[in-house]
């Protein structure tokens, strides 16, 4: 409980340091274990049984769970919900926009290219990748931050 409340005011002070500078936030959406997510998986898997007749691999399910349990208690999604919360109560006009951050990572922040590491191994390759259409060498996390701005920007317009 005591790390807890200190990550909390970590994050609240964080929020607010974020908000004094800036009016708009874009923060890339990523799958949590919401009811509704796990829902329409549910669905899904429902789906793709009536039509193939094929369950889940052995074990699959207990993946499922631990990655679930990961993305509720993951540490960005306090910080969402912390950020949000302070938008909506401060008294000049703040939003956050949330912005797909689908194939942020691989895209070349140069020339838009999905040129960038895939995959579970391309997961290790986070300080720097060179665009094969353009050449240009980027950092992943840095590029994937800007492409969200980029991509949020255009939603806005």
């Amino acid at each position: 409980a005591h790390v807890a409340s200190i990550r909390k005011d970590c994050y609240s002070r964080l929020a607010d340091e974020i908000l004094s500078r800036y009016d708009t936030v874009y923060i890339g959406n990523w799958r949590d274990g919401s009811p509704e997510a796990k829902r329409l998986a549910k669905r899904e898997r429902k789906g793709a049984f009536a039509e193939s007749g094929t369950k889940r691999p052995k074990g699959e399910a207990a993946r499922q769970r631990a990655a679930n349990r990961m993305d509720r208690d993951n540490a960005l999604g306090v910080f969402r919900q912390i950020i949000n919360e302070k938008a909506k109560r401060s008294t000049t006009r703040k939003q956050v926009i949330v912005v797909t951050e689908f194939n942020t990572t691989r895209q070349c922040v140069h020339c838009a290219a999905l040129t960038g590491p895939a995959g579970v191994k391309g997961l290790k390759i986070r300080e720097s990748w060179s665009c094969l259409e353009c050449g240009k060498s980027q950092i992943r996390d840095r590029g994937a931050a800007w492409n969200i701005l980029q991509v949020g920007r255009q939603a806005a317009a």
